[in-house]
């Protein structure tokens, strides 16, 4: 039997005898988890052990049976004695069971230590059968006998190790594999351990040595050799490694050195022939799409280049700038040259330029349409028959106004210079062929809203009438252009024409004031009759005339028409005072308005809620009815107006009762018109300039001098103050008047305004507040409301309240006395200011203000002058108006 075969036998045999030992080893394991886990069964269930011995327990009984059999004891003692004796002969009991357990858990631990001793044994078995084995194996491996293998430790430093290790130990692997040999490392004692024959342990050892042995230098580059060991795939460096396999190469991206590591003179050698390299290098930066032009789809251009010159390139972004990045050419001078105007050629040929040409907006509109197919398809077109695949088309950005108003726009072309110009051919032989095909024509501008339609419904529809026809419209110049196949073209024409030719525009002058009339209710024949024509009318851009829009013919009837109606109504608005308003309607059928429209073949409406009387007719008719209307309202041609305003407590008095007194005072003068507003304090008289004035006087006079009488109410305290003697004197001064103090009201009698002097005094003293007023004529009130800011100012200087009143025509002022005085003074500057011939203030001493404010005498003076004159007792002032 040879070597070979007997290695075989001996490895099988002590295999087999490994696993049957493996198997006892598992039946061991088995035996002791199975023993030991019924020892820490018998160990739970171990009792409390009793502190006395049996003997102990004993001698206690017996004394307890001494004690119960010698001594006469009550019954419960002697029973508790018993049960004592009962509880100590149960312990007894249970201390012999626990013997017994104890026993029984000794001999357990002296099971589970035999079988771990057994187990032990085992193992040791099992290590040398796995060492002999391994030697078996060891020697086939290596080719040669047992009694061949030898063994050899190393001495390595410790930050050696590492590197004779490897990562995950794969240089120890690598060494195992290509010398035979086994290799084991102690890290403690920085030693290697070598087993297998004395060739193998040779071949390690050399393989070690080189390790163990080495140096390690870190060599700085220059830039340009380090680009060059770089490029190319790394060919040089490649190359070196091949020239010197004992020496392992670590050149790093970053920082242009290169770590070598092995024996000292390999690495100083390798050293001096890499700085020996003879090599420059040129340096580009590049912009944008310059990188990807450079490298080319998947580095294709690159390679290219470094094959056909020969140069290490290396391409890398620059820090901070992610659209910029650096080139750099290594290699000879020639080489590097070469290589660098390639890359400028490729950068020229390649650079982006633009260039635009001016197309019409409808071409533009056109290239547009679809989401921009036909753009698109251009696009692709160019790319197709100029080879390359950089083309951009786009149109300048415009807003949607400059979209519809522009009649041109630009498009951009962007390709590079190489194909800049074959581009533009393309693009320009495309934009003549749609340009060719425009059609022209040209509109009144007035009807180009009309074309275009409300939101562009008309001209969507015309566009309709040629799908993938395009229509511009030039508001300005009315020019209208239409792209698109001939049938189309002449469809939308032809529409443009029916709209134009029903759509033409007369403009037919009229008075703004007409309009209202026209368009309102009073015109409703008017448009229906205009409307029957098919002509449609509507407000001028200037509000001075009317615009008609149809057929010419059927819109020269309907002008005749519209002028015919503005000739009939000629139209004329006067205003009056709101006392007129009751006036003029009084009468029903024989009112004044209905006379005058009578009289003059008008017609007269009046406009309450504007104080208006509107007259429309033929010019003639509407200017006569006017003076007419003008005469009643304001006399003239031996005919008076005059207006009265009176306390609103006297209004009675005058009319009397069923309008008795009205009645005689048209008798007494000549049949004059009196009326009485409503709403309002104001008698007018109408008639005669004679009988106006005597009327007037005498109402006057009626007013001034006849007694009558006002209640005010009152509560006890007030009763009481006004009881108390003097009070009523010091109250109302030297006013002419009698009170008649009851419980619960005082009244008032005497005349008119010294009544409403005295109760206005009365009630300041009452509620600590006077009331008082200014009365003017219905004219002058007007004026007076409308200055707010100087009313305004009289209630901030005075700290008054201040309202006008239409129906007293005057204004009235509440506050304390002092400041209501005040605030009639500044009201009255006021009024002589507004009017300076028409209102006057004259000022008296205060003995005066008796004698001279006589009712009877005033009343007299205004029956005289013909003004209104009255007394101001808080400005010691005569206040006169005059009576227009």
């Amino acid at each position: 039997m040879n070597n070979d075969d007997e290695s075989f036998d001996i490895s099988l045999s002590l295999r087999k005898r490994l696993d049957e030992i493996n198997v006892q080893k598992e039946g061991t394991q088995a035996n002791i988890k199975h023993a030991s886990d019924q020892l820490h069964r018998l160990l739970e269930k171990g009792k409390k052990k009793s502190r006395e011995t049996p003997a102990q327990l004993k001698a206690k009984i017996n004394d307890l049976e001494r004690r119960r059999t010698t001594t006469s004891l009550p019954l419960a003692e002697e029973k508790d004695i018993l049960r004592q004796i009962s509880m100590i002969e149960r312990t007894l009991v249970q201390i012999e069971e626990n013997q017994d357990h104890e026993c029984l858990i000794q001999q357990k631990k002296a099971e589970v230590s035999t079988l771990r001793t057994s187990f032990r044994s085992i193992q040791a078995q099992i290590a040398e059968l796995e060492s002999a084995l391994s030697k078996v194996e060891l020697a086939k491996r290596l080719g040669c006998s047992t009694t061949d293998l030898a063994e050899h430790v190393l001495d390595c430093p410790a930050n050696k190790l590492g590197q004779v290790i490897g990562k995950n130990g794969s240089n120890l692997k690598q060494l195992e594999k290509e010398t035979g040999c086994q290799i084991d490392v102690d890290k403690k004692g920085s030693q290697v351990h070598l087993h297998g024959s004395v060739v193998a342990i040779q071949a390690a050892v050399e393989e070690l040595e080189n390790i163990t042995l080495s140096i390690e230098e870190t060599v700085r580059l220059p830039e340009a050799v380090h680009t060059h060991l770089y490029g190319k795939r790394t060919a040089a460096l490649l190359k070196l490694q091949s020239l010197y396999p004992k020496v392992h190469f670590d050149l790093s991206r970053q920082s242009f050195t290169i770590t070598l590591r092995g024996k000292p003179e390999i690495v100083a050698l390798v050293k001096d022939s890499i700085l020996g390299i003879n090599v420059e290098m040129e340096t580009m930066k590049l912009e944008g799409r310059e990188t990807a032009l450079v490298l080319g789809k998947q580095g294709v251009t690159v390679k290219q280049l470094v094959e056909e010159h020969n140069v290490a390139i290396d391409v890398t972004k620059e820090s901070g700038d992610k659209d910029s990045s650096v080139v750099k050419i290594v290699g000879t001078s020639m080489n590097v040259a070469s290589a660098k105007a390639a890359i400028q050629d490729i950068l020229f040929n390649n650079e982006e330029v633009e260039v635009s040409i001016i197309v019409d907006a409808l071409t533009r509109n056109k290239l547009l349409s679809d989401s921009g197919l036909l753009i698109k398809q251009l696009q692709e077109e160019v790319k197709g028959k100029c080879n390359h695949n950089n083309t951009m088309m786009n149109f300048e950005k415009l807003s949607k106004e400059e979209v519809k108003s522009s009649s041109t726009s630009t498009l951009f072309i962007k390709a590079p210079r190489m194909g800049i110009d074959s581009a533009m051919l393309v693009v320009k032989a495309r934009v003549e062929s749609y340009e060719a095909n425009i059609f022209t024509m040209e509109v009144d501008g007035a009807l180009i809203p009309l074309i275009i339609g409300k939101k562009g419904e008309t001209i969507n529809k015309l566009r309709s009438l040629g799908p993938g026809a395009e229509i511009h419209v030039e508001k300005t110049t009315g020019e209208i252009k239409i792209l698109g196949s001939e049938e189309a073209t002449m469809a939308i024409k032809n529409a443009i024409d029916d709209i134009v030719a029903n759509n033409q525009i007369v403009n037919v002058a009229v008075d703004e004031s007409m309009l209202g009339l026209i368009f309102g209710h009073q015109g409703k024949e008017l448009k229906e009759e205009i409307q029957a024509l098919d002509v449609s009318m509507a407000n001028g851009s200037s509000r001075k005339y009317i615009k008609l829009r149809g057929q010419i013919e059927k819109i020269t009837e309907a002008a005749s028409i519209l002028r015919d109606f503005v000739d009939n109504n000629y139209t004329v608005e006067m205003t009056h005072e709101a006392e007129d308003t009751e006036v003029l309607m009084n009468g029903g059928a024989n009112s004044i308005l209905n006379k005058i429209q009578t009289d003059h073949g008008v017609k007269v409406t009046s406009l309450k809620h504007r104080r208006m009387v509107v007259i429309r007719g033929t010019q003639d008719s509407a200017e006569k009815a006017e003076q007419d209307l003008k005469m009643f309202l304001y006399g003239g041609n031996g005919t008076a107006v005059s207006k009265i305003v009176i306390a609103g407590n006297a209004i009675g008095m005058v009319i009397g009762k069923g309008g008795s007194n009205i009645a005689k005072l048209r008798s007494n003068h000549g049949g004059v018109t009196i009326s009485v507003g409503r709403s309002s304090n104001c008698i007018c008289i109408r008639g005669g300039e004679d009988e106006v004035m005597s009327c007037r006087s005498e109402i006057l006079r009626s007013v001034a001098t006849t007694a009558m009488s006002e209640s005010l109410q009152i509560n006890k305290e007030d009763y009481e103050n006004f009881s108390k003697p003097g009070m009523r004197t010091k109250i109302i001064s030297d006013i002419p008047v009698s009170l008649d103090v009851k419980q619960s009201s005082i009244k008032i009698r005497g005349k008119c305004a010294d009544v409403n002097d005295a109760k206005a005094l009365l009630e300041d003293f009452i509620t600590g507040i006077y009331k008082s007023c200014v009365v003017v004529s219905p004219f002058q009130f007007d004026r007076v409301s409308k200055c707010m800011e100087e009313l305004e100012r009289i209630r901030d200087t005075t700290k008054t309240q201040i309202t006008c009143e239409k129906n007293t025509s005057a204004v009235h002022i509440t506050g304390k006395r002092p400041s209501v005085k005040k605030a009639k003074v500044l009201l009255t500057n006021i009024l002589e200011d507004l009017f300076p011939s028409q209102f006057t203030k004259v000022k008296m001493a205060k003995p005066l203000v008796q004698p001279v404010g006589n009712v009877e005498v005033l009343a007299e003076i205004a029956a005289e002058s013909g003004c209104a004159v009255s007394l101001d007792r808080d400005t010691n002032s005569l206040l006169l108006h005059s009576s227009c």
